[in-house]
């Protein structure tokens, strides 16, 4: 009987995430316009959204320790895919603030599951994967903002794009599904407890320290590159090299931690983050602009991989639970994401742009030097 490979089906797992998360995230103006939110509202929409991307990562912990993480994807994967619609037929504030809520401790739930499924899948190869995996995220919340924005301009609402998307990338993850790679060996409940220690809180850390870093990419390039005299289309290409980057280094990162080693390789990423944007707030002009943001995105691509990788492999070969590891590294990550773009919209309003965006900078230089604690027993 035909089977898919397991490191394919979790590569086809991580690419519907995405494409679930690609499709709200670029239909967020037309949901506003729809329901005639205020920018106030749709903070409030956002707020929700974060809150249930953190509470749910510890969720996802549990179940994925009960469960197992196959059966855990064959769950939520579709059910993340599902909630698109309830989000597109939201009439409402409240109705849509809790349909994104939900939708966001699902999502965290599926990021939980998958990410242990795929270490499983690179324990059982003895070769790197995650990175990859990581790098079909990315491409497949491109692909799910591509398919968006193709939609608007054709005049497709919210509600027929959502319910299509629902239902073909819930079908593709109830099939993907049934190759996924077995869960990893048991671990008894009572041992499945967080990894505790100064160890992961370094971990965290680190994470804190890179996710600062993507965050800001994500959400200042285009505006720092208009501020630097480019128009707004061409600003927008920043982003588009930022995150371009940000995919290549990750389809490469697996090859290069293959060679150099997961300490080595982060030490050298971090500092490409540093050194790229900080060449960029050194050098006044676009071009500058443009190259920095782009090393930014290269030098991030692989840190997040690196990290899970490497608490959830110490809690696997301690007995301990990969999800409950996985699950603490991502929730400061995710707050490193969250508070950065804010951290330096504060400090742009009492100094200036480029000053704030020394925070990164700086936060990615730390990062490098303290690389060491990945490897500290």
């Amino acid at each position: 009987m035909w089977r898919l490979p397991a490191h394919l089906a979790a590569a086809g797992a991580f690419l519907v995430a995405g494409l679930v998360f690609g499709t709200w995230a670029a239909r967020i103006p037309a949901i506003k316009a729809d329901l005639g939110l205020t920018d106030g509202q749709l903070a409030l929409v956002l707020i929700a959204l974060n809150g249930g991307a953190v509470a749910g990562l510890q969720v996802g912990a549990w179940i994925v320790g009960r469960l197992g993480d196959r059966a855990t994807v064959r769950l939520a994967l579709p059910g993340y895919a599902l909630f698109l619609v309830p989000i597109a037929l939201a009439p409402n504030l409240p109705a849509l603030t809790v349909a994104v809520a939900m939708s966001a401790v699902v999502n965290s739930i599926v990021d939980v599951a998958i990410n242990t499924n795929g270490i499983g899948v690179e324990r059982r190869s003895v070769r790197p994967v995650l990175s990859r995996l990581h790098a079909l995220l990315t491409l497949g919340g491109i692909v799910g903002a591509g398919i968006a924005a193709l939609a608007a301009r054709l005049g497709i609402g919210v509600v027929p794009h959502f319910a299509g998307i629902a239902v073909a990338a819930a079908a593709a993850a109830i099939a993907l599904s049934r190759w996924l790679a077995p869960d990893h060996p048991a671990v008894p409940v009572t041992d499945a407890t967080p990894v505790s220690g100064r160890w992961i809180l370094g971990l965290g850390a680190l994470a804190w320290c890179v996710t600062l870093g993507e965050g800001s990419g994500n959400d200042w390039t285009a505006v720092y590159l208009h501020r630097l005299g480019a128009s707004e289309a061409v600003a927008a290409t920043g982003v588009v090299a930022f995150l371009g980057a940000m995919t290549f280094g990750r389809l490469m990162g697996d090859h290069l931690r293959a060679r150099f080693g997961t300490v080595i390789l982060f030490r050298a990423s971090a500092a490409t983050a540093a050194a790229g944007l900080g060449t960029a707030l050194l050098i006044n002009v676009p071009a500058a602009g443009f190259v920095g943001f782009a090393l930014l995105g290269l030098g991030v691509s692989v840190t997040l991989p690196l990290l899970l990788g490497a608490a959830s492999h110490r809690a696997a070969n301690a007995g301990r639970s990969p999800a409950s590891a996985v699950a603490q590294v991502s929730m400061v990550a995710y707050l490193g994401s969250l508070s950065g773009p804010m951290l330096i919209g504060a400090l742009a309003t009492t100094t200036s742009l480029r000053t704030a965006l020394m925070v990164p900078v700086a936060a990615a230089a730390v990062a490098a030097v303290a690389a060491r604690i990945i490897d500290r027993h």
